[in-house]
């Protein structure tokens, strides 16, 4: 798990507290964020690794892209918490032929094709076109079952809270045993090679479809209607 250390926007704390309820032993997360200003922030996930010793392993420094690349490669899944995402580094993942495990929102509902069966809310409808593409599964979407009414004002007083008292709050919760069960399910299917082996193929064959060409194509259909209209 990697990238920008903001509180506002990544999620990185609840895959912390998701992780923290395995039996040590279990899995290994590496943390690398990254971040312009000091590094009190970290104080909040270095609780969690000294509690799950030799567990976790934070890189509390900026990576080279090599580096990062190397780190992709040598992982068995990328981790996108994201609260939201408008297009997220999932690709950066299944280009190097490692999985992704992230919370659906924004852009990662297209980038990720789930394993199987989630929770989306109502608001979205049939646009995800997700039946379709869990036959092809390049990883794990969660989203946490919460009702559509409590969300809003619960969220606000989530984005409130400072981060080590997050977890008093319901939808925060409903977040971490979402994330809980996708990193569950995660480990499962690793440990079944010929699974784990499609997802990754499925993977790097999914990066095709978000090709510059294919934006520009897309972008440009939208400036000729804008200029054939008058706007």
């Amino acid at each position: 798990m990697s990238g920008r250390l903001d509180f506002m926007q990544k999620g990185f704390d609840v895959i912390f507290h998701a992780f923290e309820k395995f039996p040590r032993g279990k899995a290994k997360l590496f943390f690398c964020p990254s971040s312009r200003d000091d590094d009190s922030g970290l104080e909040f996930f270095r609780h969690f690794a000294d509690k799950c010793k030799g567990d976790i392993i934070i890189v509390p420094y900026r990576i080279t892209r090599k580096q990062y690349n190397s780190f992709l490669q040598g992982s068995s899944y990328l981790l996108m918490p994201s609260f939201y995402e408008p297009f997220g580094a999932a690709t950066e993942g299944l280009i190097n032929g490692t999985p992704v495990i992230a919370r659906g929102t924004g852009g990662l509902w297209i980038q990720v094709n789930p394993s199987e069966g989630l929770y989306v809310p109502s608001l979205y409808g049939n646009i995800l076109n997700l039946d379709n593409r869990i036959e092809q599964p390049t990883g794990f979407l969660y989203r946490e079952d919460y009702p559509d009414s409590a969300a809003e004002k619960n969220w606000r007083e989530l984005l409130n809270l400072s981060p080590g008292k997050r977890i008093s709050n319901p939808l925060y919760n409903a977040m971490v045993d979402s994330a809980y069960n996708a990193l569950g399910m995660a480990i499962e299917t690793f440990s079944t090679p010929m699974i784990y082996g499609k997802m990754i193929r499925n993977g790097i064959e999914s990066v095709r479809q978000f090709t510059w060409e294919r934006a520009v194509h897309k972008y440009q259909k939208v400036y000729d209607t804008v200029c054939f209209r008058g706007f």
